[in-house]
């Protein structure tokens, strides 16, 4: 099970947060940024400083955590002046369940070997770097469409279905369009296979899609 811990100054609106890593089985535990330093943070596997916090507080968090564990990765939405080792800066209109998916990927424990690249014939998803690949070609996806190829390359040669995408990668409070998925997957088809005579996301009518 992994462990993350959620330094935040306001824990009452983290309640969608900890229920979207819940449903990824992954346990969050919130601490403010003044009584973090207390926790021992080889226990986890994650570092999550959620905004909103001003320039100051930031770069005290990041200190005190790089003062006790260097190694441990950390998100947060604020972009610093220097750069952080094991870092991610998040887009601040990442949802809970984006955000979920996301941990999940880069908070692996220490006893499993980290599966940061997952390769299907010619595609290349490196998780670390946040990167994709096909062929010798660099494909620039957003953020929803890395992670929705992510759960395509995880289940490659099944089907991953709609509700199963649109479960994971929106909050139950998001009102979705019916044609919400259908677009985001029809922009990253664009990108995998538009350019390449073989194609590799396809349609199960009715029911999802899959890698093949």
């Amino acid at each position: 099970m992994l462990n993350v811990l959620i330094i935040t100054k306001t824990p009452r609106a983290t309640g969608d947060v900890k229920q979207a890593l819940r449903n990824v089985n992954i346990n969050s535990f919130m601490s403010h940024p003044e009584d973090f330093e207390k926790i021992w943070l080889t226990q986890f596997h994650l570092v999550y400083i959620e905004p909103p916090m001003d320039e100051f507080e930031y770069e005290q968090c990041i200190k005190k955590v790089r003062g006790s564990n260097w190694q441990i990765p950390i998100l947060l939405h604020h972009k610093p002046e220097k750069t952080i080792h094991n870092s991610c800066i998040l887009p601040q209109s990442t949802k809970p369940k984006e955000l979920a998916l996301l941990m999940r990927s880069i908070a692996r424990p220490k006893t499993i070997t980290p599966k940061i690249r997952i390769k299907y014939k010619d595609l290349v998803l490196d998780i670390d770097k946040r990167t994709v690949k096909r062929g010798e070609k660099t494909l620039e996806l957003r953020n929803k469409e890395f992670c929705m190829l992510e759960l395509l390359m995880e289940k490659k040669g099944r089907t991953v279905t709609k509700r199963e995408l649109t479960e994971i990668l929106w909050d139950s409070q998001t009102t979705l369009l019916s044609n919400t998925l259908e677009s985001h997957m029809s922009k990253l088809r664009k990108k995998i296979d538009r350019e390449f005579k073989r194609k590799l996301i396809h349609t199960v009518p009715f029911v999802g899609y899959r890698l093949e």
